[in-house]
């Protein structure tokens, strides 16, 4: 297999194998750290590969290495690796787009825009090079319209966010009303969970015509179930999704 990657044909056709590098002895690696391919050997090379910020990458063991023209790297970079000049076994780096080969599952390149993640909804649509690619089920709903929009974003109403926490009070619940908010979107813990004088500071703005809107302030996961009396759950939208929400709910009102 080594030879079929990195092999050349001579002139009668066969394979001519790469010149034979004399290895040098392991060294040890640094404190803490292992072989990269995760074998408990603590003694090898470092790959010689660097990405475009300059890191190299990790530390392997013989076992999970490649060494060839006095270069060590590990078995996934030597495959990355082209042989140019046949007849001199010179060799080159691929330099890859991406800023990192470690995690390339999470790598996003910058024309394909992600402004807002979908969580567990999943996927819409991506917009590549200004086009437009559907890859899940278009939200339904009414649109309110541009025209409802169509003003200076200072006669927007005003939608603030409000964090629960431990020994959280109502203090800025009667501030932001004071101010003039419109609508306040609050992140609860959990299932949307408040804590209980921030809950009822909310209930009171909900009495004197403030719009509210509960959800949660975890990364994961909506506020499922709406007991008796509690303020309107967001379902899954985020805290900064909810605003939104909020705020295109009041200026269709308008």
């Amino acid at each position: 297999m080594f030879n079929r990657i990195f092999g050349r044909k001579d002139k009668e056709g066969g394979d001519t194998p790469p010149p034979v590098d004399s290895r040098p002895a392991p060294e040890p690696f640094p404190p803490s750290v292992s072989c990269g391919a995760g074998c408990p050997r603590r003694e090898g090379y470092r790959c010689s590969y660097r990405d475009a910020t300059g890191r190299r990458c990790t530390y392997w063991c013989p076992d999970h290495s490649v060494y060839m023209n006095g270069r060590s790297w590990c078995q996934r970079h030597a495959n990355s690796v082209k042989w140019l000049q046949a007849r001199s076994g010179s060799i080159f780096e691929i330099q890859y787009t991406a800023l990192s080969m470690t995690s390339p599952e999470k790598l996003r390149f910058r024309y394909r825009l992600d402004g807002f993640g979908s969580g567990d909804a999943g996927v819409v649509a991506w917009v590549e090079e200004g086009a437009l690619r559907i890859v899940g089920p278009w939200p339904q709903g009414d649109a309110i319209g541009p025209e409802a929009i169509a003003r200076p974003s200072a006669d927007w109403p005003r939608v603030e966010i409000l964090i629960s926490h431990a020994g959280a009070d109502g203090a800025i619940v009667s501030a932001l009303v004071a101010l003039g908010a419109r609508g306040l979107v609050v992140a609860g813990t959990g299932n949307g969970t408040l804590h209980h004088t921030l809950h009822e500071a909310l209930l009171a703005a909900q009495r004197v015509g403030v719009r509210v809107l509960r959800c949660t302030r975890c990364a994961e996961g909506a506020v499922v179930g709406q007991t008796e009396g509690a303020l309107t759950s967001a379902g899954a939208l985020s805290p900064v999704k909810a605003r939104v929400e909020l705020m295109l709910q009041l200026l269709a009102a308008q």
